[in-house]
Protein backbone atom coordinates (compact mmCIF):
# COMPACT_ATOMS: atom_id res chain seq x y z
CA UNK A 1 0.00 0.00 0.00
CA UNK A 2 1.26 3.57 -0.55
CA UNK A 3 1.47 6.20 2.58
CA UNK A 4 0.09 9.59 1.87
CA UNK A 5 2.05 11.98 3.48
CA UNK A 6 -0.38 14.46 5.56
CA UNK A 7 0.29 18.07 4.40
CA UNK A 8 -0.20 20.95 6.77
CA UNK A 9 -3.13 22.73 6.13
CA UNK A 10 -1.01 26.00 6.35
CA UNK A 11 1.19 25.50 3.37
CA UNK A 12 -1.95 24.57 1.74
CA UNK A 13 -3.45 28.09 2.52
CA UNK A 14 -0.19 30.00 2.36
CA UNK A 15 0.15 28.71 -1.14
CA UNK A 16 -3.61 29.72 -2.71
CA UNK A 17 -2.84 33.25 -1.36
CA UNK A 18 0.72 33.43 -2.75
CA UNK A 19 -1.46 31.87 -6.59
CA UNK A 20 -4.16 34.59 -5.28
CA UNK A 21 -1.82 37.23 -4.99
CA UNK A 22 0.13 36.67 -8.43
CA UNK A 23 -2.73 36.80 -10.49
CA UNK A 24 -4.35 39.87 -8.78
CA UNK A 25 -1.00 41.46 -9.70
CA UNK A 26 -1.10 40.05 -13.23
CA UNK A 27 -5.00 41.32 -13.58
CA UNK A 28 -3.68 44.87 -12.30
CA UNK A 29 -0.68 45.01 -14.42
CA UNK A 30 -2.96 44.00 -17.65
CA UNK A 31 -5.58 46.73 -16.47
CA UNK A 32 -2.93 49.41 -16.23
CA UNK A 33 -1.76 48.86 -19.32
CA UNK A 34 -4.92 48.77 -21.09
CA UNK A 35 -5.52 52.27 -18.56
CA UNK A 36 -2.01 54.27 -20.56
CA UNK A 37 -2.98 53.05 -23.73
CA UNK A 38 -6.82 54.25 -23.59
CA UNK A 39 -4.84 57.57 -21.82
CA UNK A 40 -3.04 57.78 -25.07
CA UNK A 41 -5.85 57.60 -27.49
CA UNK A 42 -7.82 60.30 -25.36
CA UNK A 43 -4.88 62.64 -25.12
CA UNK A 44 -4.26 62.30 -29.06
CA UNK A 45 -7.48 62.63 -29.61
CA UNK A 46 -7.74 65.99 -27.55
CA UNK A 47 -4.83 67.52 -29.69
CA UNK A 48 -6.32 66.80 -32.71
CA UNK A 49 -9.81 68.32 -31.17
CA UNK A 50 -7.56 71.38 -30.39
CA UNK A 51 -5.75 71.43 -33.62
CA UNK A 52 -9.00 71.64 -35.70
CA UNK A 53 -10.49 74.32 -33.11
CA UNK A 54 -7.94 76.24 -34.05
CA UNK A 55 -7.52 76.49 -37.59
CA UNK A 56 -8.27 78.42 -40.50
CA UNK A 57 -10.89 76.97 -42.88
CA UNK A 58 -10.74 78.63 -46.04
CA UNK A 59 -13.89 77.93 -48.65
CA UNK A 60 -14.20 78.84 -52.21
CA UNK A 61 -18.36 80.19 -52.57
CA UNK A 62 -20.47 81.46 -55.77
CA UNK A 63 -22.75 84.28 -54.94
CA UNK A 64 -25.62 85.83 -57.20
CA UNK A 65 -24.96 89.94 -56.47
CA UNK A 66 -26.39 91.12 -59.75
CA UNK A 67 -22.74 89.16 -60.92
CA UNK A 68 -21.51 85.75 -60.29
CA UNK A 69 -19.32 86.59 -57.44
CA UNK A 70 -16.69 84.41 -56.40
CA UNK A 71 -15.63 84.21 -52.64
CA UNK A 72 -12.77 83.14 -50.80
CA UNK A 73 -13.90 83.31 -47.18
CA UNK A 74 -11.58 81.82 -43.79
CA UNK A 75 -14.38 80.35 -41.66
CA UNK A 76 -11.73 78.86 -39.25
CA UNK A 77 -10.12 80.28 -36.30
CA UNK A 78 -6.86 81.01 -37.21
CA UNK A 79 -5.34 83.21 -40.05
CA UNK A 80 -4.81 81.60 -43.27
CA UNK A 81 -1.10 82.16 -44.70
CA UNK A 82 -0.22 81.66 -48.68
CA UNK A 83 -3.40 80.83 -49.94
CA UNK A 84 -2.77 79.90 -53.71
CA UNK A 85 -6.36 78.86 -55.65
CA UNK A 86 -6.02 77.39 -59.34
CA UNK A 87 -10.10 76.54 -61.00
CA UNK A 88 -10.51 74.30 -63.99
CA UNK A 89 -11.57 75.19 -66.29
CA UNK A 90 -9.16 77.83 -66.27
CA UNK A 91 -9.85 81.57 -65.23
CA UNK A 92 -8.02 84.79 -64.38
CA UNK A 93 -8.91 85.76 -61.01
CA UNK A 94 -7.22 88.35 -58.91
CA UNK A 95 -7.43 85.43 -55.87
CA UNK A 96 -4.28 82.97 -57.38
CA UNK A 97 -2.29 84.51 -54.59
CA UNK A 98 -3.31 85.81 -51.40
CA UNK A 99 -0.83 86.58 -48.49
CA UNK A 100 -3.14 86.62 -46.06
CA UNK A 101 -6.52 86.14 -45.01
CA UNK A 102 -7.99 86.95 -41.24
CA UNK A 103 -10.52 84.30 -39.43
CA UNK A 104 -13.94 85.40 -40.15
CA UNK A 105 -12.86 87.88 -43.23
CA UNK A 106 -13.49 87.19 -47.16
CA UNK A 107 -12.71 88.59 -50.00
CA UNK A 108 -15.27 89.16 -53.42
CA UNK A 109 -14.46 89.19 -57.25
CA UNK A 110 -16.52 88.95 -60.36
CA UNK A 111 -16.47 85.14 -61.53
CA UNK A 112 -18.33 85.87 -64.37
CA UNK A 113 -22.18 87.28 -65.43
CA UNK A 114 -25.19 85.25 -65.42
CA UNK A 115 -26.01 85.84 -69.16
CA UNK A 116 -22.57 84.25 -69.81
CA UNK A 117 -23.56 80.92 -68.08
CA UNK A 118 -25.10 77.60 -69.87
CA UNK A 119 -24.46 73.76 -69.42
CA UNK A 120 -20.96 73.77 -71.55
CA UNK A 121 -19.62 76.55 -68.99
CA UNK A 122 -21.30 76.14 -65.77
CA UNK A 123 -18.78 73.33 -64.02
CA UNK A 124 -16.02 74.17 -62.40
CA UNK A 125 -12.91 72.29 -60.05
CA UNK A 126 -11.67 74.37 -57.19
CA UNK A 127 -8.35 73.81 -55.72
CA UNK A 128 -7.05 75.65 -52.73
CA UNK A 129 -3.81 75.56 -50.61
CA UNK A 130 -2.82 77.45 -47.68
CA UNK A 131 -1.02 77.38 -44.06
CA UNK A 132 -1.43 78.08 -40.51
CA UNK A 133 0.44 80.71 -38.10
CA UNK A 134 2.45 77.19 -37.46
CA UNK A 135 3.36 76.49 -41.06
CA UNK A 136 0.98 73.26 -41.26
CA UNK A 137 -0.23 73.03 -44.56
CA UNK A 138 -3.97 72.34 -46.53
CA UNK A 139 -5.57 71.35 -49.13
CA UNK A 140 -9.08 71.34 -50.46
CA UNK A 141 -10.96 70.84 -53.29
CA UNK A 142 -14.40 71.92 -54.33
CA UNK A 143 -16.56 71.35 -57.41
CA UNK A 144 -19.53 73.90 -57.91
CA UNK A 145 -22.12 73.80 -60.70
CA UNK A 146 -23.44 77.87 -61.19
CA UNK A 147 -26.10 76.42 -63.33
CA UNK A 148 -28.18 77.22 -60.83
CA UNK A 149 -27.70 80.71 -60.59
CA UNK A 150 -28.56 81.61 -64.41
CA UNK A 151 -31.77 80.45 -62.89
CA UNK A 152 -31.96 82.53 -60.48
CA UNK A 153 -30.86 85.22 -62.30
CA UNK A 154 -33.92 85.34 -64.90
CA UNK A 155 -36.30 84.43 -61.98
CA UNK A 156 -35.11 87.60 -60.46
CA UNK A 157 -34.82 89.46 -63.71
CA UNK A 158 -38.29 88.65 -64.43
CA UNK A 159 -39.56 89.84 -61.27
CA UNK A 160 -38.29 93.30 -61.61
CA UNK A 161 -39.80 94.23 -64.58
CA UNK A 162 -43.84 93.20 -63.39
Amino acid sequence: MSQTIPIPIDIISSNVWDIFASVASIAAVIVTVVYVLLTHKLLKETIRARELQFKPHVIIDIELRGYVGMIIKNIGNDCALNICTTIEPQIDTVFSNIDFLAPGRERVTIFDYPSNINEENSKYKFNISYENSQGNKYKNEYYIDIAFLKNSYSNNTNSEKI
